[in-house]
C-alpha cells in the first residue's frame, strides 16, 4: 500500500532550528553579501581598470565558489542531519510519526540544505550583478546557475538514498571529489556523465563562465575581446537537465523506500530493471547524440574519432553489465533474508534472482541493438544491407556472441552473490575478488602475453585468452578481433557451472 504524500513542514523546520535558526541563517546571509562586496569593489580598486574588463574573471571566480559550495557543501549538509539522527535515534522517532516516506525523504533533501540554498540566491544574484555591471548576458548566468543546481540536487537526492541504512551513514564528499578530478573521462561516456550528473553540471559551469552558448540565444564572449562561446542546440540542455530531474526522483524515491525497511535493498528486482532500463536508453540515445552534435560543430569536432565511439560502446556495454550485478546482488538479498524469515514488501521483492539475471541480459542486448542502431553498425566491418534477411545474417552472429558474453556475467555474479551473501557476513570483499580474478587478469595476462612475444618477434596479437572474462569476450566481439571466441566461452561457462556447485552446496 503506497503512503500518501504530505508536504514536510515539520522536517523542515526541525532542521532549520537544528541549523540556528533566524538569527544563523541572517548571519550568515549578512556575512557573505558583504565578504563578497568587499572583494569584488577591493579588486576593482586594486586593479584599476574598468569593471567591464574585470567582470569576466569575477564571474570566473564566483562560478568556482557556486560549484563547490552548492555541491560539496549540500551533500555535507545532509550527510551531517542523517548522521545526527542515526546516532541520536531521532531516525527510529520519524518512523513512529504518521509522516509518509516521501515525505521524510524530501525533508531530508531541502531541509539540511537550507543555508547552501540561501548562499545559492546570494551567489546568483551577485553574479547577475556583477554581469549587468560588466555588460555580459545575465540571463545565461541565471540559467547556468539553475542547471548547476539542477545537478547539485540530483547529488543530493543521492546522498539522501544512500543515507538511509541501518548502519553509520555514508559521506558522498569523496565521491563527489572523485567525479569531479574524473570529470573529462566521465564525460566521454554518456551513460557515465548522465547518470552521475557530471553533464548537467558541466553545462552550468560552461554557461555561466561564457564557454557555452545556445543556438537559439547566443551568448557573447568574456570582456577583453574573447573569442565566442562553442554553441549548442538549446534543446541539449532540456534534456540534460531533464533527465538529471528524473534520476533525482528515482533517487528520492528509492531512499523513501530504503527509509521504511533499512533491512531490506531498495533496489530489488523491479526497480532495478527500471533504473537499467532508462540508464540504458539514455546511455544508447546519448552516444547517438554525441556522435550527431561532434560531427555537426566546428567547435566539438575536434571531440569525434571512431575510435573513441568504439570506446564509448564498450564502456557502456560493460556499465550496463555492472549495473546488472547490483540488481542481482538486490534479488539475491531479498531471496536470502526471506528464505530467513525476514517479512518481504511484495512480489518485487520475490522476484528471482535467475529470473533477473536472464531479464538484464536480454535487456542490455535489445535496447543496445535498437536505441544504438545509428552507431554499432559502423563499428563492424561490412557495409550494410537494404535487405532484411542480409542483415539478420551479417549481424545475427555479432549479437548472439554479444547476448551469450552478458548472460554468462549475469548468471556468474548470480552465484557469487548467492556464495557470499549466504555464506559471509558482507559479499563486498568476494565480489572484488572475483571482479579482479575473473574479469581483469585474463586480458591484463594476455596484453602482457603480447608484448612479450612481440619484443621477442616482432609482431604478435591477442589470443583467446581475453575472451575469458566477459569484458574481454567484448572486446574480442567489437573490436572486433581476430581470435577464436570459443575458448574463451567454453572458460567461462566452466567458472560458471564450478560457482553453480559451490553456490547450490552455500544454500
Amino acid at each position: 500500500m503506497s503512503e500518501r504524500l504530505r508536504l514536510p513542514l515539520p522536517v523542515w523546520q526541525l532542521q532549520y532550528q537544528l541549523l540556528g535558526g533566524h538569527r544563523r541563517m541572517i548571519i550568515i546571509f549578512v556575512s557573505a553579501v558583504f565578504v563578497l562586496a568587499i572583494a569584488i569593489l577591493g579588486t576593482h580598486r586594486l586593479v584599476g581598470r574598468p569593471f567591464a574588463a574585470i567582470g569576466g574573471y569575477v564571474l570566473w571566480f564566483l562560478t568556482g565558489l557556486q560549484a563547490f559550495v552548492i555541491i560539496l557543501s549540500g551533500c555535507n549538509a545532509i550527510y551531517r542531519a542523517v548522521l545526527r539522527d542515526h546516532q541520536s535515534k531521532m531516525i527510529e522517532s520519524h518512523r513512529l510519526t504518521p509522516m509518509s516516506n516521501m515525505t521524510i525523504a524530501i525533508g531530508y533533501l531541502f531541509g539540511p540544505t537550507l543555508q547552501t540554498l540561501m548562499l545559492f540566491v546570494v551567489f546568483t544574484a551577485t553574479g547577475a550583478i556583477v554581469s549587468r555591471a560588466a555588460g555580459l548576458p545575465v540571463d545565461a548566468w541565471i540559467y547556468g546557475n539553475f542547471m548547476l543546481l539542477i545537478g547539485a540536487v540530483m547529488a543530493w537526492s543521492f546522498t539522501v538514498f544512500i543515507g538511509m541504512r541501518p548502519e553509520k551513514p555514508i559521506s558522498t564528499a569523496p565521491i563527489a571529489v572523485g567525479i569531479a578530478a574524473l570529470s573529462v573521462p566521465i564525460g566521454i561516456v554518456p551513460v557515465l556523465g548522465l547518470l552521475t550528473g557530471v553533464y548537467a553540471v558541466i553545462f552550468g559551469i560552461w554557461i555561466m563562465s561564457g564557454k557555452l552558448s545556445f543556438t537559439l540565444s547566443v551568448m557573447g564572449g568574456l570582456a577583453g575581446g574573447a573569442p565566442g562561446p562553442a554553441s549548442i542546440p538549446l534543446i541539449a540542455t532540456f534534456v540534460v537537465a531533464g533527465v538529471a530531474l528524473a534520476y533525482t526522483m528515482f533517487w528520492t524515491a528509492m531512499a523513501a523506500v530504503k527509509y521504511r525497511r533499512p533491512d531490506l535493498p531498495a533496489i530489488n528486482g523491479a526497480r532495478g530493471l527500471a533504473l537499467l532500463t532508462m540508464s540504458l536508453l539514455t546511455g544508447a540515445i546519448g552516444l547517438v547524440a554525441f556522435k550527431h552534435f561532434t560531427t555537426s560543430s566546428r567547435a566539438l569536432g575536434e571531440f569525434y574519432n571512431p575510435a573513441l565511439v568504439r570506446t564509448q560502446w564498450l564502456v557502456t556495454l560493460i556499465c550496463g553489465l555492472l549495473l546488472a550485478a547490483v540488481i542481482t546482488a538486490g534479488a539475491v538479498r531479498c531471496q536470502v533474508l526471506g528464505s530467513r524469515g525476514t517479512a518481504l514488501r511484495g512480489r518485487s521483492d520475490r522476484m528471482s534472482p535467475l529470473t533477473i539475471a536472464m531479464l538484464t541480459a536480454a535487456m542490455i542486448c535489445a535496447i543496445m541493438a535498437g536505441a544504438g542502431s545509428p552507431i554499432w553498425p559502423r563499428l563492424l566491418p561490412g557495409e550494410r544491407s537494404d535487405a532484411f534477411l542480409e542483415n539478420v545474417t551479417m549481424y545475427a552472429p555479432v549479437w548472439g556472441w554479444t547476448f551469450a558474453a552478458c548472460l554468462l556475467a549475469t548468471l556468474t555474479f548470480r552465484s557469487v552473490l548467492e556464495i557470499g551473501y549466504r555464506l559471509l557476513s558482507s559479499p563486498k570483499v568476494l565480489v572484488a575478488v572475483f571482479l579482479i580474478v575473473a574479469w581483469a587478469v585474463p586480458p591484463m595476462i594476455d596484453s602482457v602475453r603480447m608484448e612479450f612475444v612481440r619484443e621477442s618477434q616482432g609482431s604478435a596479437d591477442y589470443s583467446w585468452l581475453i575472451a575469458s572474462s566477459p569484458p574481454g569476450l567484448l572486446v574480442a566481439i567489437w573490436g572486433p578481433l581476430d581470435i577464436r571466441l570459443w575458448p574463451g566461452l567454453v572458460t567461462q561457462v566452466t567458472v560458471l557451472a564450478i560457482l553453480i556447485l559451490v553456490a547450490r552446496h552455500a544454500r
